[in-house]
């Protein structure tokens, strides 16, 4: 995705869709809004961050290839 895209995301419910290479199918996340540098998160359900006791990423956009909206906050 586009720093755009990842911008243009409401905080939410989302089904995320990784890139093949980065192992393809999808996750379903919550993503919000930091509130220092609105930077935007994801939470996937089905895995944590790879920073120690951290479970939202802002580093990851780059694997995702689209995404759903599932519900908006």
């Amino acid at each position: 995705m586009t720093p755009d895209e990842v911008k243009s995301m409401k905080p939410g419910l989302y089904r995320i869709h990784w890139k093949p290479e980065y192992g393809g199918g999808y996750s379903l996340a919550a993503v919000g809004i930091l509130h220092m540098t609105a930077r935007r998160w994801m939470a996937p359900a089905d895995w944590t961050s790879v920073e120690v006791e951290r479970v939202a990423s802002t580093n990851n956009w780059d694997e995702v290839m689209s995404y759903e909206t599932i519900a908006i906050c």
